[in-house]
């Protein structure tokens, strides 16, 4: 049983669980009965059986009654009002040690229309679902394609031809020191953000956080005096200097904009390439490479001197840097619009279950 994905196979967690009860012990679930974990039912922990099946006999399995839809409670349960009895009619002296009993669910007070409506209401909420799931799994698929399309550009297995025809010219192999000029962030503390503030800034940590290789709008801003700052060049492409993970630290973004602070502990790479192509590069490509630079063990350090002594390989012109660039961003745009249609679709079904289920 999980929170965020109900009832699944033993077998497809990616963790091994052993079985403290015997199979004689354990509960049967028909296809549709509602099981829930007593620990965790107050937080939502429960789901429908997709199919016969058997579950521990720490969870409760519930059957419904005549007149009553399993699916229609299934959707119920979720909502903030009955989760909040599912926690009021919970025993424990603190919240991770909160169990639901059958007796005390059974007394939990719960409401429903005609099983007509209770059918019609659960179709349309399982609907929405179902184009939730379709369209995370479209955006999963999106996803991979990218990955797989960023090895092929990347390794020159995939090549881009000129639009007037021919081909471009060959692939140039380098150290990132010889192309790149590179320099430090300066200041902007969290302290020193202020929504109000006339400069825009960048943090370290919203590398992780916030951006991903490209920054064209910039979520922060400071009132610092700009003359103190290290502003950006519209191309500047920023890597953390410090951080806690060698892989968390091999990020790297482009900045679109001229004059954007940038902050303490962020490394400046300025150079002749398309900054968009080398931050794409380093935070894929060169990922893994970028994490063996790094230095340190509770925290790890990456300096401008290890960043030199990187090998690359970049389109010798600057057009295909370009079109690899566009390419990929045209990419992610695509699987954010995927991913903002299903969280609008979950917002949408949330509003619309607060509204039926009054």
């Amino acid at each position: 049983m999980t929170i965020d994905r109900g009832m699944v196979r033993r077998d497809s967690l990616e963790r091994e669980i052993s079985a403290n009860a015997s199979d004689e012990a354990n509960l049967r679930a028909r296809a549709g009965d509602i099981v829930y974990n007593m620990m965790r039912m107050w937080q939502g922990a429960y789901g429908r059986a997709p199919e016969d099946c058997m579950v521990s006999p720490a969870y409760v399995v519930l059957s419904a009654r005549s007149g009553y839809s399993p699916r229609f409670f299934a959707h119920l349960l979720r909502e903030p009002r009955p989760l909040y009895w599912l926690w009021a009619f919970s025993h424990g002296l603190t919240n991770d040690r909160l169990r639901l009993y059958y007796r005390d669910f059974t007394r939990v007070p719960l409401h429903a229309p005609s099983l007509e409506e209770q059918e019609k209401i659960a179709d349309m909420l399982d609907a929405m679902d179902a184009r939730v799931e379709l369209l995370l799994k479209r955006a999963e698929t999106l996803s991979q394609y990218r990955d797989g399309v960023i090895q092929q550009l990347f390794s020159g297995e995939l090549r881009f031809a000129p639009p007037k025809g021919g081909a471009y010219a060959d692939w140039i192999d380098a150290r990132l020191g010889e192309v790149a000029s590179f320099a430090k962030g300066r200041g902007v503390s969290r302290e020193d953000i202020a929504p109000e503030g006339l400069t825009p800034c960048i943090r370290y940590g919203e590398l992780y956080t916030t951006y991903g290789e490209v920054i064209g709008q910039v979520a922060s801003r400071t009132h610092l005096d700009p003359a103190g700052l290290m502003l950006s060049i519209a191309g500047d492409v920023i890597v953390p200097a410090s951080g806690e993970d060698p892989l968390e630290i091999a990020s790297a973004a482009c900045v679109l904009q001229d004059g954007v602070a940038l902050g303490g502990d962020l490394n400046i790479i300025r150079s002749s390439l398309d900054g968009v192509f080398l931050a794409y590069l380093l935070r894929n490509a060169k990922r893994l490479e970028i994490a063996r630079l790094a230095q340190g063990y509770s925290v790890v350090h990456l300096y401008p001197h290890h960043l030199k002594r990187l090998k690359i390989r970049f389109p010798a012109q600057i057009e295909e840097q370009r079109h690899i660039a566009a390419f990929l961003q045209a990419l992610d745009r695509k699987v954010a619009a995927v991913r903002a249609q299903a969280a609008a679709t979950r917002t949408f079904k949330a509003g619309l279950a607060q509204r039926l289920f009054v």
